[in-house]
Formats: structure tokens, sequence, C-alpha cells
């Protein structure tokens, strides 16, 4: 089982993702940062076990606390979009990736 340090809980849409700083233990992830799939089963709590949509499963150590900001993630949340265009056959245009980053930084502030 992977495992998930100084991790925060995204909204994307209604939808709960996770991003942390470290990873370890994860099938195709070395090390951190990660932005996993998103949350389909779960307590998103220091000490829980969520399972992802993807199928993985990690366990929650210590979340990041309220008072450091997780700008770490913009880059992850980035090159996933890119890569979904990119398996699309499509490369984000500068207007999408001006509003792409609009978006992030409403995603990042309600953390």
């Amino acid at each position: 089982m992977a495992t998930l340090n100084k991790w925060r809980a995204l909204n994307i849409n209604g939808k709960l993702f996770l991003t942390a700083i470290y990873v370890k233990g994860h099938p195709n992830i070395l090390t951190g940062p990660i932005l996993t799939s998103q949350v389909v089963l779960g307590d998103l709590v220091q000490g829980g076990t969520v399972q992802t949509i993807s199928g993985t499963t990690y366990k929650l150590e210590e979340p990041l606390p309220q008072d450091e900001d997780c700008e770490f993630a913009r880059g992850l949340l980035v090159e996933r979009v890119s890569r979904n265009f990119n398996k699309q056959g499509k490369v984000l245009t500068l207007d999408e990736l001006e509003a792409l980053f609009k978006i992030i930084d409403k995603i990042l502030a309600s953390t």
C-alpha cells in the first residue's frame, strides 16, 4: 500500500483528489510530490486509508499543515491537464493555458 505524507485534499469540480509532498510505496512513482486520481472511498484523516478511481490504495500519514500552501501542486495540475490534452491529440493554446492558471489559482486558494 502506498503512503502519502504532507497531503491535502483538492476539490476540483466537486471531485476530491489528493496532493502530497511525499509518496512512498507507490507502484509507479518512486517519490513525491504526487497528485492522485479521484478519491472514491475512504476517510480523509490522518491514519485513514483511501482508494482512488485508478484502484490505488493510500495510507494517509501527516496532513500538510493549514498554514503551509500547496503551491507544489501547481505543476502537477498543469502536467495532468496537458497529458489529457495530449491523449486527445491536442496541445494547450496560450489562451487555454492562461485560463488553466486562473482555475488552478482558485483550486489552490480554496485549500
